[in-house]
């Protein structure tokens, strides 16, 4: 699950070390960031957690940032900078470092259900000191028609710096089933005291413009290239 909030427009651009690369403006000083929620039950490093921060980008330079968020929202491309992206197990930690310089820590992230919702948990791994909770509604899914190829896969695309360069990092994810909102309070937000809560606090989440639950998905990541031979 996930959801998309603005977010102070200086800070997210003090976040993303490449100015070539265009931070999303969808209002007055407001940016857009991600925050997903993912179970890997199975992969090929085994089950884990995952929370990803991210900043909403353009891989190019834009004048006006509402078209490039409603191409994405239209063909399901999403472009971003990954702020963090804490993992619950070693080997998750070492694949995402060694692989793609993701900035990855291991942390403590639990899911459970109740009242209709379905609630992740982040917190430190040493403390327990929480970091933050995301609380989604369970809204009423639906499974995605398999002939229609475009509305089921969306690509996410990452942009990781290693060796000093900025790299391109594809990820497909085709949902199976799911459902989302707009404008809606859908998902919930709640800051803690733990790890990098100050950042959070700093980006300064405020109106919720997206909320996605999709319980069965299957993904392919694949290895970082050059930006060059990005589309």
């Amino acid at each position: 699950m996930a959801g998309v909030y603005t977010a102070d427009l200086a800070v997210c651009k003090s976040l993303v070390p490449n100015s070539r690369y265009h931070v999303l403006q969808i209002l007055p000083g407001k940016a857009l960031i991600g925050i997903h929620c993912m179970e890997y039950l199975d992969s090929d490093v085994g089950p884990y957690n995952e929370v990803s921060i991210s900043i909403g980008i353009a891989p190019k330079q834009t004048l006006f940032s509402p078209v490039n968020i409603l191409k994405s929202a239209l063909t399901q491309n999403f472009h971003a900078y990954i702020v963090q992206l804490p993992v619950t197990t070693e080997v998750a930690y070492f694949g995402g470092v060694d692989y793609f310089n993701y900035p990855k820590f291991v942390a403590g992230i639990d899911f459970e259900e109740r009242d209709g919702c379905r609630i992740c948990t982040l917190s430190e791994p040493d403390s327990g000191k929480m970091i933050m909770t995301f609380e989604g509604k369970k809204i009423s899914t639906k499974k995605t028609d398999p002939a229609k190829k475009s509305s089921q896969i969306m690509t996410l695309n990452s942009y990781p710096v290693m060796n000093g360069e900025t790299m391109r990092a594809c990820m497909c994810v085709n949902m199976i089933e799911k459902a989302e909102s707009f404008l809606s309070a859908d998902g919930k937000l709640l800051l803690g005291e733990g790890g990098f809560a100050g950042m959070l606090k700093k980006l300064n989440p405020g109106r919720q413009i997206n909320y996605l639950y999709a319980p069965k998905c299957e993904s392919v990541m694949y290895l970082p290239e050059p930006t060059e031979t990005a589309v």
